[in-house]
């Protein structure tokens, strides 16, 4: 079935690599991963794609569903190009996407680079161990100085990378840090955020391992581009390859004592000029 990674929306990317090329792009292609999905405790399968290409102004995968070329998701301003699959309650049906041969192109300009790859399937062994919030992680409120806690069963001899991040709406706030560029030890089991304002929040915590056998096959296609090869890198060497673990966590983030204090005080002026 070629219809592999192909109506797929915003990803978060977790494990992130490789060196700024001469060329103004990074070598780095993802596929990922196994997530707890939502705020109710249930496991679910996903997969993505993400592509650091600096240089690049669009970047699209081909869909022979529609027979049109999709464009991957980019944050404004920023280098990183993704597309997601759907997510699937088992490994099986997110394996029904996996074995099949994938298209892309690199625009710069009206100009592109045609590059295509497998996506080969996943053991179920081969996910690194899954992370587990402590206490009840669901439906919680919480201050906006709380420290999130975890668990784990494993070794860092099983785990490459520790991702955590944490995103409130409607304050708009948002952190995260990864062990892979020095934001937090690869062990640890808590990390404060220092959230500001107040509202719905998530937070995630995940561990991946890389996985070199999951995307194989990577090519440029010299006879189906305009442009030459954006990539510098020779064959695979310079993909990035994972799996990826990760458990989330819904709260409310309530005011500081301090903060109601303040807002009591506040409270009690108005009313004074109002008198």
């Amino acid at each position: 079935m070629v219809r592999m990674l192909l109506s797929f929306s915003i990803c978060v990317s977790l494990l992130c690599a490789a060196g700024a090329q001469a060329n103004g792009f990074e070598d780095e292609v993802l596929f990922l991963m196994a997530k707890r999905s939502d705020c109710a405790g249930d496991l679910c399968y996903y997969g993505e794609i993400e592509i650091s290409a600096a240089a690049a102004t669009a970047v699209k995968m081909w869909d022979p569903g529609s027979s049109t070329w999709q464009d991957f998701e980019s944050y404004a301003g920023e280098s990183e190009w993704w597309v997601e699959t759907p997510e699937f309650d088992t490994l099986e049906e997110l394996n029904g996407f996996a074995g099949n041969v994938a298209n892309i192109r690199l625009y710069s300009g009206a100009d592109y680079a045609a590059y295509s790859f497998t996506v080969n399937a996943i053991a179920a062994e081969a996910f690194p161990v899954m992370p587990e919030i402590t206490p009840d992680p669901f439906l919680v409120t919480v201050p906006q100085d709380h420290t999130f806690t975890w668990t784990w069963g494993g070794s860092t001899n099983d785990v490459d990378e520790l991702c955590v991040e944490v995103d409130v709406d409607p304050a708009g706030f948002y952190a995260d840090a990864n062990f892979m560029n020095g934001g937090i030890a690869l062990d640890a089991t808590s990390w404060n955020p220092g959230i500001s304002g107040t509202g719905s929040g998530e937070f995630l915590v995940s561990y991946g391992a890389l996985t070199p056998g999951l995307i194989t096959g990577w090519q440029y296609l010299p006879a189906e581009s305009t442009a030459a090869d954006l990539f510098d890198f020779a064959g695979e060497d310079g993909l990035v390859r994972g799996l990826c673990s990760e458990d989330k966590a819904c709260f409310e983030v309530v005011p500081e004592p301090a903060t109601l204090a303040l807002l009591a005080i506040g409270g009690l002026g108005l009313i004074r000029r109002k008198r």
